[in-house]
């Protein structure tokens, strides 16, 4: 796990289970950096980025909790994705549902800067 934050590791292990079928849906909370390249890969899968804070607390400060700054987002794996749609639009921001989606028309050529003839 050397060089990887523990929410990489444990992202990057939830994506994998999934697609070797130990479970069937599952959500993921993840800090939102994208800042940091690992996080570019939670936007290929459904999620909501949460429109408000997030206060954690933990046992010994139960009546004491604490708001955090970060942005978050909650990850859907699974088949369910119009019922995670549906649920999670009201508290916050999914791509093509709740915000704006580009939706290409057309096959987008790629210029490579190479000569055709080439």
């Amino acid at each position: 796990m050397r060089g990887k934050s523990k929410q990489e590791f444990f992202f990057n292990l939830m994506l994998l289970k999934f697609e070797q079928g130990e479970f069937q849906q599952a959500f993921v909370l993840a800090k939102l950096d994208l800042s940091k390249k690992w996080c570019h890969s939670i936007l290929q899968h459904p999620h909501c980025i949460l429109a408000n804070s997030l206060a954690f607390s933990t046992p010994l400060n139960m009546n004491n909790s604490n708001t955090t700054v970060h942005s978050y987002a909650v990850v859907y794996l699974g088949p369910n994705i119009d019922k995670f749609c549906a649920v999670f639009k009201e508290f916050g921001f999914i791509p093509g549902v709740s915000s704006w989606s580009f939706v290409r028309q057309q096959p987008m050529e790629v210029d490579t800067g190479r000569n055709a003839k080439d």
